[in-house]
This record gives structure tokens, C-alpha cells and sequence, in this order.
């Protein structure tokens, strides 16, 4: 089936978190996933969220086979690799892609920040998205304003002609009425599903969401 394509309406919204989670969903349900998270910022050392997600899909992987470009500031791609004098390949980005997809049942990708986010001059994670045809989930936070941002970013999802199989609220605790009624209206006004994610301390195994998440690649593979 390819894979799908972890973003987010914003940076620190948890899309690790959510798709480590959904990973090892996948993998209860005996699919071997390999992670791919094509560019990462804000290392000096190493790639903490690539570290995740390789830990989530408990297969052994290097580092820079999962996360080809790693940079040192916590800053979009194009304007990290600038500073360290460095450019993104797109075409290796995909070939890197291409391998991955040979060593498992689905990959599952993780962008940085959110769609508009500029990987290398004007490509962005959109681009991104469209150049590995791959369909979207959408992470985003449950608390007051994610309506703007959900909805901005399912626009402009849209726009590229990017198919989604759904939004997370993430880290939900329904403690207000803002939170209680934002899943209905995004629901709503987006257009698609809206799945929770609940606070917790530890990663969770998201296996109900990953079933659905793979209901919906049949979907749209068929």
C-alpha cells in the first residue's frame, strides 16, 4: 500500500508521538512498517525523533537510512541547510523513499512543522506529499484555535490535490467546552474523519486508529 504522510497544522503538536503510536498499531496487526522521516532539525547529534520512530517499528535501522538529512538548528529544512551550506536532493529524498518501501508493508512518513513548510527554495512539505503520492493524516492540537489551523491546513491539503484519511486531535482531555465540541465541528467543516488521541505519559499502541487508517488506504488504493 505504499504509505502515508504524518503532518502537522504546526510544529509541537505531537506528530512523532502520534505516528510512533500508529506504528506500533500497525505492527499488532502484523505489518511490518519502516519509518522515514526525510529531514530533521534541531540535532547536533543525533535524530531524536528518527531514534523514535525506529524504536516504534522495532526493526534494526540506522539512523541515516531513516533520516537522510539532519540538521543542527531547530529551523525549517531549506533555512537549516543554508546556514550549514548544505542542499536538499529531492530526487535521493524519493530514492530513499523507494528503498524503505522494499523492506516492509507500508512506510510511514513524517514531515517537519507543518504543509507549507519549506523543505528546499520553494518545495515544501505539500510538494513533498504529491512528489511520493502519498495521502495524509493530519495531527493536530484539541485545545481552543485548532479549528483555524485544522481547517487551513485541510484546505490547502486539498488544493495540492492530497488525499486525507483523517485528523488527529492529539493529547485530548476534553476538560472545556472548546475541546468537547472541536472534534464535531472539524469534523464537519473539514470534511473527513476525526480521531482522539488522549493525554498519556507513555507512547500508546494506537491499533484502533491504525485499523482505520488502513481501512482507508484500501479505500483509496481500490
Amino acid at each position: 500500500m505504499g504509505g502515508i504522510f504524518i503532518t502537522g497544522t504546526d510544529t509541537g503538536v505531537g506528530k512523532t508521538f502520534v505516528a510512533c503510536g500508529l506504528i506500533k498499531g500497525f505492527r499488532e496487526m502484523g505489518l511490518r512498517v519502516v519509518p522515514f522521516k526525510p529531514v530533521e532539525t534541531g540535532c547536533p547529534d543525533y535524530p531524536m525523533d528518527g531514534r523514535a520512530l525506529i524504536e516504534a517499528s522495532g526493526i534494526d535501522l540506522s539512523y541515516d537510512l531513516v533520516v537522510p538529512y539532519l540538521f543542527r538548528e531547530p529551523l525549517a529544512p531549506s533555512v537549516a541547510a543554508r546556514l550549514e551550506g548544505r542542499q536538499i536532493d529531492l530526487c535521493f529524498i524519493k530514492e530513499r523513499f523507494k528503498k524503505l518501501e522494499s523492506m516492509g508493508d507500508l512506510v510511514v512518513v513524517e514531515g517537519a512543522g507543518g504543509l507549507l513548510v519549506p523543505i528546499a527554495g520553494r518545495f515544501t512539505y505539500a510538494d513533498l506529499a504529491v512528489f511520493l503520492d502519498l495521502p495524509l493524516i493530519v495531527v493536530a492540537r484539541s485545545k481552543l484555535g485548532t479549528i483555524n489551523h485544522t481547517l487551513l491546513t485541510l484546505r490547502v491539503a486539498r488544493a495540492y490535490g492530497l488525499k486525507v484519511l483523517g485528523v488527529v486531535l492529539n493529547m485530548y482531555e476534553g476538560a472545556d467546552t472548546a475541546e468537547r465540541t472541536n472534534p464535531d465541528v472539524i469534523k464537519e467543516l473539514g470534511g473527513c474523519e476525526v480521531y482522539l488521541v488522549e493525554r498519556c505519559d507513555e507512547v500508546p499502541t494506537l491499533k484502533r486508529l491504525a485499523e482505520a487508517v488502513y481501512e482507508g488506504l484500501g479505500r483509496i488504493s481500490s
